[in-house]
This record gives structure tokens, C-alpha cells and sequence, in this order.
């Protein structure tokens, strides 16, 4: 199943990433800008990047607004019909989550529902790996799936080749953070898959950097040495 209504336009305007549990969508609009009617069936996850407000016209008619700053991160179940417009005076720029399979989401049935999170209230917990901290917004423990906010001081960083155990994903939203063997640099706007089982790092912080961490499954095949508590490593 491809997951997709032809009668409407797709979820997103660009496909980033697909695989058999999730699919991830980049949505960009100027304002005054509109993404066409379409029809999510699946649930998923939105995470705005840029933003202000946005406006949506329903299947039934409805219209509602939404602020959607930078940070702003909400949940929302299969079956929604609707367009999406930036009524602000910013960009609005975001990325959509769809999860394919049930154990992706790690949301039992009887628990499905909305779910925002305000990240500029949310609280970091630092890691035992100096100048690190996690911000965690969803996870799954049946799978070892998450979505976190990781935040690295200047000059921090993983201090040694490792791999993990299933794909990472990472979306910087603030600062430069570069792996060191490649000399690859991640900056505002960057999008970085590194696929499951692929030796990479060590990392090093160029400035204060924010990512957005993606894992479709369990992040380590066993816990690092740089770690000394277990819930550094999920």
C-alpha cells in the first residue's frame, strides 16, 4: 500500500526520506502561500522549523488557525482532510512524520489523540557526555524508536567512531556541528541520514548547536563507553 490519495495533493511537497515505518515530508510556505487540500492517512508528526501562523480549511468546512513558531511540534491521527496557508509574515517551513506501521508510533489505540509539545518550555536533561543535553518528544519502547531535541555546547561533542543500530536522522536547526573524519558540517536547514550500521564521527560542536534526532529504531548496539547512564544510549 503506497498510503496515498490521488484524489487530493500529497501530505508534503518534498519526500525526504522513505522506508518501510515512516516517511518524512519537507512542507516550505512563503506568506500568502497555500499547500493544496490532502488527505493524511496516516498518523504523523509535524515539526515547524520556521513559522508563524498558519490557516486550515477542513473537509466539513471548518477554518482554524495555529501559531506555529520555531520548535512547535504537534501529533495527529490518520483521516484529516484539509489545505494549509501561511497567514503570517514569515516563512513557514516544517517537517511532516508519517508512520507506517503501528509499532512506529508507539501509541497504544486506546491512547490515540492530538499531542503538542511547546519546546521553548520543555526541559533538558543533560546527558553524562559533557556539553550534551536531550530534550525528549516521543519514543517508543516496544521498538526503541524516538524523536529528540539534542542541544551541544561549542566545542562538545561524540568523542569516538561508533555505528548504530538502526537509521539516525538528524535536522540541524541552530549552530554548526561537524563529523570530523568526513568534514562534513551540518548548518541551519541541513538534513543528515546516516544509515543503519554505518561507522561515523567523531562529532565535534564548530558553535552552541540544536538537531532534531530521528532513530526508527534502538539507537546503539550496545551502550557507548562515553556514556555511564543506560538512558543516554536510548
Amino acid at each position: 500500500m503506497d498510503y496515498y490519495d490521488e484524489r487530493y495533493a500529497p501530505v508534503g511537497q518534498t519526500m525526504l526520506f522513505e522506508n518501510e515505518r515512516i516517511r518524512i515530508w519537507e512542507i516550505l510556505l512563503e506568506p500568502g502561500e497555500r499547500h493544496p487540500t490532502h488527505h493524511h492517512l496516516l498518523p504523523y508528526l509535524v515539526l515547524a522549523v520556521e513559522g508563524d501562523q498558519n490557516k486550515m480549511e477542513w473537509e466539513d468546512g471548518r477554518l482554524t488557525t495555529s501559531y506555529e513558531p520555531p520548535g512547535f511540534f504537534i501529533y495527529r491521527e490518520a483521516g484529516s482532510v484539509h489545505d494549509l496557508t501561511n497567514v503570517g509574515n514569515k516563512r513557514y517551513w516544517s517537517r511532516l512524520i508519517e508512520f507506517k506501521t503501528p509499532d512506529a508510533m508507539g501509541i497504544p489505540d486506546s491512547d490515540h489523540k492530538e499531542l503538542l509539545i511547546d519546546t521553548n518550555q520543555g526541559e533538558w536533561r543533560a546527558k553524562t557526555l559533557p556539553g550534551l543535553a536531550e530534550m525528549r518528544l516521543w519514543g517508543n519502547q516496544a521498538t526503541g524508536a524516538s524523536i529528540s531535541l539534542v542541544k551541544f555546547d561549542k566545542g562538545s561533542g561524540i568523542p569516538d567512531q561508533h555505528r548504530h543500530a538502526s537509521n539516525q536522522f538528524m535536522y540541524c536547526l541552530a549552530g554548526q556541528y561537524e563529523y570530523s573524519q568526513s568534514g562534513m558540517i551540518l548548518r541551519p536547514g541541513n538534513f543528515y541520514w546516516n544509515p543503519k550500521g554505518n561507522v561515523h564521527g567523531p562529532t565535534k560542536a564548530l558553535q552552541d548547536s540544536v538537531l532534531l534526532e530521528i532513530y526508527d529504531g534502538p539507537h546503539y548496539p550496545e551502550k557507548p563507553s562515553w556514556y555511564k547512564d543506560d538512558r543516554d544510549a536510548k
